[in-house]
């Protein structure tokens, strides 16, 4: 959900534990706004069953993933080649999500400089 420039996730589960791949999800959604139309500046987590909010600006967070502070430019950039890696990687199924090409490529996007 996008709520005032901040991407939150709902997350509904009985083991308080954050998961990496968590993260990894939120940047891809933060990705696919490729024009920048929600003007998106955080990005969260809601723990619902806990009553717990994690939330980092996206800056902090590309820095955090990847250690490459998030310009305009590089943010530009990493979502054209995200949306081309979609575009040519169609999911015609829903595989085990370490099958999913995207997820692997996000990964891959994230650790390599533009």
């Amino acid at each position: 959900m996008i709520l005032g420039g901040h991407l939150i996730e709902l997350k509904v589960t009985k083991n308080p534990r954050m998961e990496s791949t968590w993260l990894y999800q939120l940047l891809g959604y933060f990705l696919l706004d490729y024009c920048d139309e929600y003007n998106i500046t955080d990005l969260g987590i809601y723990m619902a069953r806990q009553s717990v909010r994690l939330h980092w600006p996206v800056a902090d967070l590309f820095e955090l993933m990847n250690g490459r502070a998030a310009t305009a430019a590089y943010v530009t950039s990493l979502r054209q080649q995200f949306r081309t890696l979609l575009l040519a990687n169609p999911v015609r199924r829903v595989p085990h999500s370490s099958q999913i090409p995207a997820r692997q490529e996000l990964h891959r996007l994230l650790r390599v400089s533009a």
